[in-house]
């Protein structure tokens, strides 16, 4: 043994490794990721921590309150936080502040309703109640002109991947049963969306919408503000089309339905 390991083993540090000092190329290491590790948390301060000033509870910040634990939960345990919150609007489309009741949408989708910029804004109603009832601050606007539009047409323009399905109205028009059941047997459990039907007689057409919780089918009309439709499976003319419009789980293209829905 050198002098230097005798005293070691001596003192009791046998079998201890040697300690070392950092090479030049680690110190540069630890430099480099602690300054980019800075770098990230000032970008995510700044952004996140500056928007929860905003929010005051009793004259005091909210920040602390939120971050003080964070860290001793799971992310999906922490709930929406206040930025994601005060999001009021959608290129352009107010938020409700709270989820509307089903008959809050029927009385207030359609402001135009008795008037003559009312009278063929049925497709556009059923958009904006489906809309209203997934969160938008939204109204039905009125057709150009007046004039009927296609369902078909507007879906699609309104919606992102839409699928519509066109045909006969023998089954869905027999009665309000049959098209409850021929709805569960082509969408599921739980969907939502619109129908076009056509009247007896060359009387044009009407749509309206239907919805599906667990199983059970309602139809209404929004246009209208009517929860009860029965009646209309009078008038349907099972020889002419029939077109259905799935709506829920699809992305709304806000850039081309702002010409259909008004902003509330």
């Amino acid at each position: 043994m050198t002098q230097a390991g005798k005293e070691r083993y001596n003192s009791g540090e046998k079998g201890k490794p040697e300690k070392k000092g950092l090479t030049s190329k680690q110190k540069k290491a630890i430099a480099i990721g602690t300054t980019a590790a800075a770098a990230a948390l000032a970008t995510y301060g700044v952004y996140k921590l500056g928007t929860f000033d905003k929010f005051k509870s009793n004259g005091q910040s909210l920040a602390g309150d939120i971050l003080k634990d964070i860290g001793s939960k799971p992310v999906s345990s922490l709930g929406p936080t206040p930025v994601q919150k005060a999001v009021e609007t959608v290129k352009g489309f107010k938020k409700l502040a709270q989820p509307e009741s089903f008959e809050d949408t029927l009385r207030k989708t359609n402001p135009l309703r008795g008037s003559r910029d009312g009278d063929n804004n049925c497709v556009l109603s059923a958009i904006a109640g489906f809309m209203r009832q997934a969160g938008y601050d939204v109204t039905a606007g009125s057709t150009p002109g007046q004039k009927p539009l296609n369902p078909a047409g507007v879906v699609e323009e309104c919606f992102k991947g839409a699928k519509i399905v066109e045909g006969s109205a023998a089954k869905f028009g027999r009665s309000q049963k049959d098209a409850a059941e021929m709805l569960v047997k082509r969408f599921g459990q739980n969907a939502s969306g619109l129908c076009g039907v056509q009247w007896k007689g060359g009387g044009g057409g009407h749509t309206f919408s239907w919805k599906i919780v667990d199983g059970v089918v309602s139809f209404f009309d929004v246009q209208a503000g009517s929860s009860n439709v029965s009646s209309y499976w009078t008038g349907i003319d099972l020889s002419r089309n029939l077109t259905l419009a799935r709506l829920d789980g699809l992305e709304i293209n806000l850039d081309t339905i702002s010409k259909y829905v008004r902003k509330g």
